[in-house]
């Protein structure tokens, strides 16, 4: 193996192998990213798939790092990896287009609601703005939870196509630019998990904090995985409404 600053001298005048040398020792950054990620989606979605996302962040890292910038690669190609993930999760878009309009209608109701109550609205409550009963609500929740419902969803689209989904204002330990902006939107973030209800705060927390899967939350919170999973759908419905009212504050 080259030494590295020799390695990248290479890279930059064409040297294939030593391109092939840099992704080959970087790939485990590819697999983490893709776990990781992949502990927060539905069971549905193959880990697979997005480490086929990540594996071409991880080529575009290669070609776009610039090593005077005094940058480390590993930090640089995380940051390419989770953000390949994560746009060719948008672009695959698992949701139908019937959970999607559902989805979207009930973030709606929740924010609406929540407007005029100034509290979290009950499912009581969704359900009648909704003009359905209470089974009913919960039947059409399992649904949507059933499908793609995440923090990876895109809440805000700018005019030129450019998403802003609730996970990209989380940092991570490897953020190297968090802007001002950046920090505005994570603020707005925050105070809208802080008005959830207590127990989808904590899921919301477990889960994307604290990386545990939704079988994990419920031993923590004595609670079956399937009710786990319908409070963290409902959860993500509120912020979808809420965040997305503010979508013009979420787009930088």
């Amino acid at each position: 193996m080259l030494p590295n600053k020799e390695l990248w001298v290479q890279l930059k005048v064409g040297n294939s192998e030593a391109r092939d040398e840099v992704v080959e020792s970087h790939m485990y950054l590819v697999y983490e990213t893709a776990r990781a990620i992949g502990k927060t989606l539905p069971q549905h979605i193959e880990v697979e798939e997005l480490e086929s996302f990540g594996f071409l962040g991880l080529l575009d890292a290669v070609d776009k790092f610039e090593p005077e910038r005094g940058v480390p690669f590993e930090a640089y190609s995380r940051q390419r990896i989770k953000g390949a993930i994560l746009d060719g999760l948008r672009k695959a878009d698992w949701l139908s287009a019937s959970a999607r309009r559902k989805a979207k209608r009930i973030a709606e109701v929740y924010d609406q609601l929540e407007l005029e109550l100034m509290r979290p609205a009950t499912d009581e409550e969704v359900a009648k703005k909704l003009g359905i009963d209470v089974d009913s609500f919960r039947k059409v929740l399992q649904e949507v939870e059933r499908e793609l419902i995440s923090l990876e969803a895109p809440i805000a689209i700018d005019q030129e196509g450019h998403s802003q989904a609730i996970i990209d204002i989380v940092p991570s330990k490897e953020d190297i630019n968090y802007s001002l902006e950046k920090q505005q939107a994570k603020e707005i973030l925050i105070e809208a998990i802080d008005k959830l209800p207590e127990k989808e705060r904590l899921v919301v927390a477990l889960h994307y904090y604290e990386g545990l899967n939704l079988t994990e939350i419920g031993e923590v919170l004595e609670l079956s995985t399937s009710r786990i999973s319908q409070l963290h759908a409902k959860a993500i419905l509120r912020l979808r409404g809420r965040l997305g009212r503010r979508k013009e504050e979420l787009l930088y």
